[in-house]
């Protein structure tokens, strides 16, 4: 996959008002984004954080599945991405990071 153009998507919650977050079986659609022209989605099921690109698509995969502990309070998850990886992004920490060139399409 070649990545024309630099971008971040984040998205926060905190624990307190959000308790039913990252607990099974609850499923949230937390944010749609668009890498270039292309749609992508992130979602968690129960502690599953999903990160998938090419929504609609023949495409679709998901590029990110990882569990997700959060702690008490606001947490702030992010996917950033540059013409050479793509990375998601917990509390300031890299959880995962991938070469867009490697992705098989």
């Amino acid at each position: 996959m070649k990545i024309n153009k630099e971008g971040t998507i984040f998205f926060s919650f905190n624990t307190e008002e959000n308790p039913k977050a990252f607990k099974e079986p609850n499923f949230i659609n937390w944010v749609d984004f668009e890498i270039d022209d292309n749609k992508g989605t992130i979602t968690s099921t129960g502690q599953t954080l999903s990160v998938k690109i090419f929504i609609g698509t023949d495409k679709e995969f998901s590029i990110f599945e990882t569990n997700i502990l959060p702690k008490k309070g606001i947490n702030k998850i992010a996917v950033a991405w540059d013409y050479n990886r793509v990375s998601l992004v917990m509390n300031g920490e890299i959880l995962q990071t991938l070469n867009p060139n490697d992705f098989k399409l």
